[in-house]
């Protein structure tokens, strides 16, 4: 008689607060990715404090924090105040609701099928890597992040198929979206606010 057993395996669910003590599993976001294994998520609980080690996602995964204005009015911010690196092994990682306020998303290896979903940065992001999407996102939140940093969006690797949509995006310097090295990107319904004089430099898509 031969008997086959099949296994399935679950994607598992981590959650990291800094607050101390931490009501989380973890209290930072790299030993959180270190636990993790590809197609797990992460919850990043809302915090006065910022997330500021530096940390490069290695896996495939999802991270959701509590959005970019949490609805209540003591509702915090997942505040990512380090580098985020993309890394080898990233692709197909999902990014919602979190706040990007540190040096920018920047990346080590190409990879492809990124998605930033109702997240902020305050600084550059720069796409590396085929289907990018970049949805529902604020770049340099003004009013309710009063920073002087200037958001745009560079391209490095001459990426095709990104998609950049119903995004706001704020600059105070004549850099929008930068660096006319892409392939086949959408950018549509999306809000350009321009504070200063000057112009904004969107160049051919």
């Amino acid at each position: 008689v031969l008997v086959l057993a099949v296994c399935t395996g679950q994607a598992a669910v981590f959650t990291v607060n800094n607050q101390t003590p931490s009501p989380g599993q973890f209290s930072t976001i790299p030993d959180a990715i270190a636990a993790a294994s590809n197609g797990d998520t992460i919850y990043i609980h809302g915090s006065a404090v910022a997330y500021s080690q530096n940390f490069t996602v290695t896996k495939s995964l999802t991270f959701i924090g509590p959005g970019l204005l949490p609805g209540s009015a003591s509702g915090s911010t997942s505040n990512v105040s380090g580098q985020m690196l993309i890394g080898a092994g990233a692709g197909g990682s999902t990014f919602i609701g979190l706040y990007f306020s540190g040096s920018g998303i920047s990346f080590l290896v190409s990879q492809n099928n990124i998605t930033f979903d109702r997240c902020a940065f305050l600084s550059t992001m720069t796409v590396s890597g085929n289907n990018w999407t970049i949805i529902r996102c604020v770049f340099n939140v003004l009013k309710a992040f009063p920073q002087s940093n200037n958001g745009f969006i560079t391209f490095s690797s001459s990426p095709q198929n990104t998609l950049i949509a119903n995004s706001i995006i704020i600059n105070s310097t004549t850099s929008g979206i930068a660096n006319a090295n892409h392939i086949n990107t959408t950018f549509s319904q999306n809000l350009i606010i321009r504070v200063g004089t000057g112009f904004i430099d969107f160049q051919t898509f």
